[in-house]
């Protein structure tokens, strides 16, 4: 077994496992359960390097899912599409071909500026910023 499989398979393990210990507490409804302590731990575990971002199609976003699945059903919270916590969507892709692209400002004293040079917009406008 490679040395990355170990590792993945070593996150899966504690990401059962840990969970199921930390839960084996007295079972008390609602906001009694959520400590500091163990949201921490959740957020250094979803957010932490060894994660790799969870792109998808990468193993760690499967490895999450799977980590996520576990909490919920230690919650006892039943899943809202039939039999599955799985929920299908929509990935909107934005494209812009910098070759024929460009953004001209106009003054109120009628100049112009014409910028051709490739940037980057930060936040989508609206629905039309999507194919």
């Amino acid at each position: 077994m490679t040395g990355q499989k170990i590792v993945n398979l070593s996150i899966a393990i504690s990401m059962t496992l840990i969970p199921c210990l930390s839960f084996s507490q007295k079972n008390e409804g609602g906001i009694s359960k959520i400590n500091s302590e163990d949201l921490e731990a959740y957020v250094s575990l979803l957010s932490s390097p060894s994660m790799k971002g969870r792109s998808n199609g990468e193993s760690e976003l499967e490895i999450t899912v799977n980590y996520i699945f576990s909490q919920a059903r230690l919650l006892g919270l039943k899943p809202a599409n039939g039999n599955s916590y799985l929920q299908p969507y929509t990935i909107m892709k934005k494209s812009i071909d910098p070759g024929k692209s460009a953004i001209k400002v106009f003054s109120s004293e009628k100049d112009s500026i014409q910028l051709t040079e490739p940037m980057i917009q930060l936040f989508p406008a609206g629905a039309a910023d999507f194919e």
